[in-house]
């Protein structure tokens, strides 16, 4: 169902010249990696409060100890998918058990982060060489092809067009943890995956690609930006504003309007898969898909100061649940948004293209002014948030500007998700980003050490993830340059035009 697109923002060719880095996968270069195994036993440096050995120990290792010592197949990341009749039930609220879209939690600390240890398993093995991590990586991934409940080009079974989001929102981050053990196992050199098992798991990992893009064009196409996936995609919103919510995004903000509303986490989460799988498979209408996402994003769904709509999550607790402003909601849901969009632009950027990075555009977001903006725009404002040097509030009374409606990470808890901005800034390398990229940890140094280890844990975001974002990329900024690469291992990426069938 993907449109045939053309390619209207080519893949460039990779080998960009003396000195390129060398691109092992996804978000892996052989100069990032030789630092990384520097890390493991850098007792004097770190990070967040931390060395970047106590952290090697404390999450990686640990959690990829403990998946290794989980019996498989049938450990973490272990999932059935869709075992009932008919098409998989849309129930927006997935994660209060539906066995159509939770993956289970697989024995993790997290609830809905089942993946994050086989992710970070996997990781070990690339940092390490241990292979004890890599078998039973591959044992799970190999069981998961033979569900049947996981056979995502089963239309009869998955059904993109009438799905919501449910299913992406759910399932898709699931996707990408089991995605990127993938990855990290290739990207380490791992022989254990025959050239027959990996063809397997590239179609079976492609075809959910292809699924969730589908249902992602699915839903824009019945909204107010149903051109995008034109050839040539159209950017324009047919029907803005839409009606009124009779509500500011924030104290002193924007008017917020519906069509603004397709601009969210839910629907930012599968352009990261998109983008890694046709990264992997030399397939540019995946790419295209994600592409062309992440434009209308930037073009339709970010006010003029880099807010995005899922400000307005802060409502989430006020009466009648009578528990008041949701500051943690706010950040958690917005970061779901935003680190997918910055794991898209990361790893077409990593491959020889930086155009999303670069992208800057007059936002016509319904209440916007106009105001040129960026995935850059967005991550300064978070960072400056982060730092407190912008105040942005959760409330429509202005005798509650106080510390409790404060939007940021430390207002309800303390929240890491913005710790993605991290892998941005190795681009942009922004002093107030990276200013707050290093702030101090305020709790333990786990994966789950956090007020929301929801999605994988503290440090490697929502919906997108990686495995320790503090240390792979904390204080990492002008130390290597991923984005001028010649291709090694899993990802050449390439110039095909070969076209998928609908």
């Amino acid at each position: 169902m993907i449109r045939r697109l053309v390619l209207f923002l080519t893949l460039v060719g990779l080998s960009q010249g003396a000195g390129a880095a060398t691109r092992l996968g996804l978000h892996v270069t052989q100069e990032e990696l030789n630092i990384w195994r520097g890390r493991m036993t850098d007792n004097v440096n770190g990070v967040n409060g931390y060395t970047f050995q106590e952290i090697y120990q404390q999450r990686i290792r640990a959690d990829a100890t403990a998946f290794r010592s989980q019996a498989h197949p049938g450990g973490d990341g272990y999932y059935q998918g869709w075992t009932g009749a008919g098409c998989a039930p849309n129930n927006i609220w997935g994660e209060t058990g539906d066995p159509a879209y939770t993956p289970g939690s697989g024995g993790t600390p997290y609830g809905r982060g089942n993946g994050a240890w086989l992710m970070r398993s996997a990781f070990n093995f690339l940092l390490t060489g241990d292979a004890s991590y890599a078998h039973p990586v591959r044992t799970e991934l190999l069981a998961l092809v033979t569900e049947p409940g996981l056979d995502f080009s089963n239309t009869g079974k998955w059904c993109a067009e009438q799905a919501d989001t449910s299913p992406s929102f759910e399932i898709v981050p699931w996707l990408i943890r089991v995605l990127l053990g993938y990855d990290y196992l290739r990207a380490g050199g791992y022989t254990g995956l025959s050239a027959a098992e990996q063809t397997t798991l590239n179609t079976w990992f492609k075809n959910a690609a292809i699924y969730f893009a589908n249902v992602n064009e699915a839903i824009m196409s019945r909204g107010y930006y149903h051109g995008i996936y034109d050839t040539p995609p159209n950017y324009t919103c047919d029907g803005c504003p839409g009606f009124s919510y009779g509500y500011t995004l924030y104290y002193n903000g924007p008017i917020v309007y519906d069509a603004a509303k397709p601009f969210f986490n839910q629907l930012a989460v599968s352009p990261p898969l998109s983008m890694a799988m046709g990264l992997i498979t030399n397939d540019p209408t995946l790419i295209n898909h994600a592409v062309v996402w992440v434009t209308a994003f930037i073009k339709g769904g970010i006010y003029d100061n880099g807010a995005v709509v899922d400000f307005d999550r802060w409502r989430d607790c006020l009466p009648p649940d009578g528990s008041g402003p949701c500051p943690r909601s706010m950040w958690n849901h917005t970061e779901g948004a935003v680190s997918s969009l910055i794991a898209t632009a990361d790893m077409y950027a990593r491959a020889g293209n930086t155009s999303l990075y670069d992208l800057t555009a007059p936002t016509q977001i319904p209440g916007g002014t106009g105001g040129t903006v960026s995935v850059r725009t967005m991550l300064r404002l978070l960072a400056d948030m982060a730092n407190n040097t912008v105040q942005i509030y959760g409330t429509t009374d202005g005798s509650q500007l106080n510390n409790a409606t404060r939007l940021s990470w430390d207002t309800d808890g303390d929240s890491y998700t913005d710790f993605s901005s991290m892998a941005g800034n190795l681009y942009y390398n922004d002093s107030a980003i990276h200013t707050a990229m290093t702030r101090t940890l305020l709790s333990g140094n786990t994966s789950e050490g956090c007020a929301d280890a929801q999605f994988g844990g503290c440090f490697s975001a929502v919906w997108a993830s990686w495995a320790d974002l503090p240390f792979m990329y904390g204080n990492l900024e002008g130390l290597v340059n991923p984005y001028t690469t010649t291709p090694a291992g899993p990802c050449p990426g390439g110039t095909s035009t070969r076209k998928r069938r609908r």
